[in-house]
C-alpha cells in the first residue's frame, strides 16, 4: 500500500495491564518507553485484559472493584479509567504535527470461559464495553 507512506510499530506488550499499580504494568515494559519517547500519527490502545484478574477468579488481585456496575460506572473513583485517562492524555501530547494523534481505544475480546486465566469474566464482558467507552 504505497511503501513507505505508513510505518506501523507493534507495541503490545503479552500480559501487560494498564493499571499503574497492577501485577505487571503496560507503564513499567520497555514497548512503554519506547511510545513515549516517539511521534504518532495514530494510536490503538487495547488494554484491560490482564487488568480483569482477580483473585476470586484464581489471578491476580489487579481489579480493584470500584469502577462501579455495567450499568452505571463510576469513573471518578475508577482507578482503571483513571489509569487510562493518563495514558491518553500522554498519547494525545506524541502528535507527529502540532495535532495530537488520532487515539482508537479497542474493548478486549470477550472471555468465553469464566474464570479462564484468573480474569474475571463479568468485567471483560459486561463492564468493560460501557466503561472503556466512557473513558475520554
Amino acid at each position: 500500500h504505497g511503501a513507505g507512506r505508513f510505518n506501523v510499530t507493534n507495541l503490545g506488550a503479552e500480559g501487560a495491564g494498564m493499571l499503574q499499580h497492577g501485577s505487571d504494568p503496560y507503564w513499567g515494559r520497555p514497548e512503554f518507553l519506547t511510545l513515549a519517547r516517539g511521534q504518532w500519527d495514530i494510536v490503538i490502545i487495547m488494554l484491560g485484559t490482564n487488568d480483569a484478574k482477580d483473585k476470586g477468579d484464581g489471578g491476580d488481585d489487579n481489579w480493584e472493584d470500584n469502577c462501579g456496575t455495567a450499568d452505571m460506572p463510576n469513573l471518578p473513583d475508577c482507578t482503571f479509567a483513571t489509569d487510562y485517562k493518563n495514558m491518553i492524555e500522554l498519547v494525545r501530547s506524541l502528535g507527529t504535527t502540532d495535532l495530537p494523534p488520532h487515539v482508537y481505544m479497542l474493548i478486549p475480546p470477550p472471555l468465553m470461559h469464566r474464570s479462564a486465566y484468573g480474569i474475571n469474566q463479568t468485567i471483560i464482558n459486561t463492564v468493560f464495553p460501557r466503561l472503556i467507552p466512557a473513558i475520554q
